[in-house]
């Protein structure tokens, strides 16, 4: 009774049943084999009773999603204890006769490979190329964590849509899913469209690689005129798989393609060999599948009557987990070691110097071009000035991303060196209407040197005292003494600011000329204090100026002046900004005298150049050959392991802040022969690198002034033996905020001038 009362009550409710529930309602029992295990297919059953009876049951949802897991795991434990019929590699196929004329093969991670684990780094790294170009075209504000959450919201709603009212297997088309998402947004454009595919399909493309024996296989295929046909489920069309498969050089072996995005019908469902066995008027015997994937590409399609073969290597598979676990609990180890690989063949150990440059500097300065170039995508920014000398090496490894990075193919950026220096722009601080005070307060900024001839370098005004009706100058040596002298000579006053405004005069043409004034722009540096840029956004040219700098001091940080690599919210910085000398040196163009001023020739305005044209050592055809042969890894990193910005920076900024602080005695060899120039571009050079003598470690007050002053003060500490003080002092330099420096001052007189 009991059991004719259920089946009573089950074919009642079950008649109450609606006809979209039942065709979304799986049957668990025409998936299981003909005599599976009675605990598994007992359990199953009773969910299938659960769903019927209880429909509004909260736990309808989850025996929903319950059922087809069950499925799947006893279909595919079912096969995998049988010992399916396993290949190790492709090249074992060729070694056994095929009977089938046509053979199927997976296209993902069987007859190519990605690099990125887990595959969740492809999205991201779409998410970061594909809001900035978001954000340029419509004017939103959309951060990463706002695209994703578009993207997978939209995605997922169009494949219940595809599932729930066309009858498919809940899949979808990339292009589908991204016209949605923009009209989300509001910004229906089919032109950001076409961009956002261009980005996404060329950074996938990057992230392949063939498999071992794929080109092989189907070599020999072709040879014994086979038909091939890929399947795959996948969000990309099927012209993108041919796409990949040119680029990849097998093309010409793969007769058609078939997406489940395209046609709806997936593999994991069966629907997908059904529809190919359907179009081709096939039986499932005559062909043949290959995969990697033991539920969707064996038991399946063994189900159906399809000879299958499994692929499956277990050297792979461990190392895709090594891979996947290395990125995601320490990314940097795993970027240093390719660095590393990499250098080491490249470059012999007798060549220190290259190997240092390569893994030390190289990764920060791509990283900054790279940050800034999607900066300026985001700002919609297009033109990027570069400020001699150091900028000049920055646009190098500009115009070589731009050139071949697939990332910024689709933007037009103009770039131009701008001949300034902190000496010829000097005078854009000055106002027009300005007095005495104005005059002084730029010497106790640069200099401290409150003399006439102080008075003078400040304001970078050539010639002497005389020439401005001062026959025999006084001496001057205090702020108070020059205020009254300036006071009591205001002919001398007017004539220098006179001079100085001419000047001004002089650079707003050249910034006019050089198309400054045209629009907003970036300009491009090292940084540190942003002199330069201040200096022109202080002659109020009407325009809005960013700056891109490898590093800013918290001082001068703004929202339009960023260090992309060091910051003040980076304990490091401190211990860099110290550092900034070997920075600039390592990067200045050597050959290249520093701006002075400008004057009027042949009808345009061209920069006068003053110092020393020689170069005085030779690390620049060093440094530019390491910073070519750097791009190749650095475009793996960030196309083909899909390597995030973030974990890009942090690494770039180690590595850097290593070389600074903790340099090695061969690079500490190298740059011996480097000179720093002080005083805003005057001729007066120090070595980058001076080791302090036995004598004065026996003037303490000498050596502390002499190793402060120091361009580089901890390859100073290194070469004179004092290495051991660097990591304490670089920790004293990034904590500032917490140091008294009022006390300081007064135990240090040599600080005083600081």
């Amino acid at each position: 009774m009991t059991n004719n009362s259920e089946t009573s009550m089950e074919s009642g409710d079950s008649a109450e049943v609606s006809e979209e529930r039942r065709a979304l309602t799986p049957d668990v029992t025409s998936f299981l084999p003909s005599k599976p295990p009675g605990s598994v297919s007992g359990l199953a059953q009773h969910v299938n009773r659960q769903i019927a009876v209880q429909r509004s049951s909260p736990l309808e949802p989850l025996a929903q999603r319950l059922v087809p897991w069950l499925r799947k795991f006893r279909a595919d434990s079912y096969a995998f204890f049988r010992r399916p019929k396993r290949i190790r590699s492709l090249s074992e196929l060729m070694r056994e006769p095929i009977r089938q004329q046509w053979v199927s093969i997976d296209f993902f991670d069987t007859l190519v490979i990605r690099h990125v684990e887990p595959p969740d780094y492809v999205l991201k790294k779409v998410a970061e190329i594909s809001v900035e170009a978001i954000n340029r075209r419509t004017g939103l504000i959309l951060t990463e964590a706002d695209y994703l959450h578009a993207r997978r919201s939209c995605e997922h709603a169009l494949r219940r849509e595809n599932q729930k009212y066309h009858g498919q297997d809940g899949e979808a088309l990339l292009p589908a899913v991204l016209e949605r998402m923009l009209r989300q947004f509001n910004a229906g454009d089919a032109e950001l469209l076409n961009t956002l595919l261009e980005l996404e399909v060329g950074l996938e493309s990057d992230a392949l690689s063939l498999n071992e024996s794929a080109a092989e296989l189907l070599r020999y295929l072709q040879s014994e005129n086979k038909k091939v046909v890929v399947l795959s489920d996948m969000y990309l069309p099927p012209a993108c798989l041919r796409d990949f498969s040119k680029r990849l050089g097998i093309g010409d072996c793969i007769d058609r393609f078939h997406v489940s995005g395209e046609s709806g019908l997936a593999k994991h469902s069966g629907r997908l060999f059904e529809h190919v066995l359907a179009e081709n008027g096939l039986a499932a015997a005559e062909i043949l599948h290959i995969g990697d994937h033991v539920h969707s590409d064996y038991s399946v399609p063994a189900r159906l009557g399809i000879d299958a073969r499994w692929l499956y290597d277990p050297s792979r598979w461990k190392k895709k987990i090594q891979i996947g676990r290395k990125l995601r609990h320490r990314p940097e180890n795993f970027m240093r070691r390719i660095i590393e690989e990499r250098s080491q063949s490249l470059y012999q150990p007798a060549e220190e110097l290259d190997r240092t440059l390569f893994q030390h500097l190289s990764p920060a300065v791509f990283c900054m071009a790279y940050q800034s170039l999607r900066a300026c995508v985001s700002l919609g920014i297009g033109r990027l000035y570069f400020l001699a000398r150091e900028g000049i090496t920055l646009r190098r490894v500009f115009r070589c991303l731009v050139d071949n990075h697939p990332e910024f193919a689709p933007y037009d950026f103009q770039f131009r060196t701008l001949y300034c220096s902190r000496s010829s722009t000097v005078c854009g601080q000055l106002d027009p209407s300005g007095d005495a005070d104005q005059l002084i307060s730029m010497v106790a900024e640069r200099s401290s040197d409150f003399s006439i001839d102080g008075l003078f370098a400040a304001w970078n005004v050539s010639g002497s005292a005389s020439e401005f009706g001062i026959g025999n100058p006084p001496v001057i040596s205090s702020r108070e003494e020059l205020l009254d002298f300036l006071r009591e000579h205001p002919e001398f006053c007017n004539e220098l600011i006179h001079g100085i405004s001419v000047e001004r005069d002089l650079l707003i043409r050249y910034l006019d000329q050089q198309g400054v004034t045209d629009g907003p722009c970036a300009f491009v540096d090292v940084g540190w204090s942003g002199t330069i840029q201040r200096n022109v956004q202080a002659l109020g040219l009407g325009t809005q100026i960013y700056g891109m700098y490898i590093g800013t001091n918290d001082k001068f940080e703004a929202n339009n002046l960023r260090g992309l690599v060091f910051s003040s919210s980076d304990y490091r910085a401190g211990a860099i900004h110290k550092s900034a000398g070997l920075t600039e040196t390592l990067l200045s163009v050597s050959d290249l005298p520093t701006t002075i001023g400008y004057e009027v020739k042949e009808g345009e305005i061209q920069p006068v150049f003053g110092g020393n044209t020689e170069s005085n050592h030779s690390i620049a055809p060093v440094r530019d050959r390491v910073l070519n042969d750097f791009y190749p890894v650095f475009r793996d990193l960030t196309r083909k392991y899909c390597i995030p910005t973030p974990v890009l920076t942090e690494h770039a900024r180690q590595q850097y802040f290593d070389l600074v602080r903790r340099p090695s005695r061969a690079f500490l060899k190298a740059a011996a022969t480097l000179e720093f120039n002080f005083d805003w571009g005057r001729e007066q050079a120090s070595p980058l690198v001076s080791r302090i003598s036995l004598g004065d470690y026996l003037r303490p007050r000498r050596t502390l002034s002499a190793l402060w002053y120091s361009p580089w003060l901890f390859g100073t500490l290194k070469a004179s033996y004092l290495g051991v003080l660097n990591r304490p002092l670089s920790w004293v330099l990034g904590h500032e905020g917490l140091i008294n420096r009022e006390k300081l001052k007064k135990r240090a007189g040599f600080l005083r001038k600081s």
